[in-house]
């Protein structure tokens, strides 16, 4: 989490060409990277803990969320690789109503409900891949002629994603609702 305001501050530093997209890359695959290997090493110790399991995704969402929203605006996106404002819209509001879901559930049960499923994790991958080729499309677009198509459509599965997910989770929900099983979110 104390990256992220540095991702953020070197994605801003459009007219820094490639070089602050490239760093902003390699800091991103950095952060994801550590994010892996923390979950890894507390899972293999068995040294989870409540503010851990709160912290993770927080961290991820922030990541995912402020990185998105960032390459959203317009004075920051490179021609033809811009991420359109619904991406970071539709993935705040799946976020939003799966928090909000998770509350009502536990509201109204007195349940924790809210484990990782297998559709949001997908989602949030995709969504730092999607960060990912939006940072070095500029840079590659020579070669790959076709990457403004590519970005596009990594845009169009991304949002796909957080929808299947929502609906994932919303299902779920409804289940633990009617039969009392715990259902999982991220």
């Amino acid at each position: 989490m104390l990256l992220i305001p540095f991702f953020s501050c070197l994605v801003r530093v459009h007219d820094g060409g490639a070089w602050a997209r490239q760093s902003s890359l390699a800091l991103l695959v950095l952060m994801a990277a550590t994010d892996v290997l923390d979950g890894y090493l507390a899972r293999r110790l068995h040294q989870t803990t409540a503010l851990g399991r709160l912290l993770d995704p927080l961290a991820d969402k922030l990541l995912t969320l402020g990185s998105l929203f960032v390459l959203a605006l317009d004075p920051l996106s490179q021609p033809g690789f811009e991420v359109p404002n619904w991406v970071p819209t539709i993935a705040l509001s799946k976020d939003l109503l799966t928090v909000g879901g998770v509350a009502w559930i536990k509201w109204k049960t007195g349940r924790n409900v809210a484990r990782p499923r297998i559709l949001g994790k997908a989602c949030t991958a995709l969504q730092l891949f999607l960060i990912g080729l939006v940072l070095i499309a500029p840079d590659v677009a020579g070669a790959i002629p076709a990457m403004e198509g590519i970005v596009r459509a990594g845009c169009w599965i991304v949002t796909v994603f957080a929808a299947a997910a929502w609906v994932d989770y919303a299902v779920a929900g409804q289940r633990a609702l009617g039969d009392g099983d715990n259902i999982h979110a991220d």
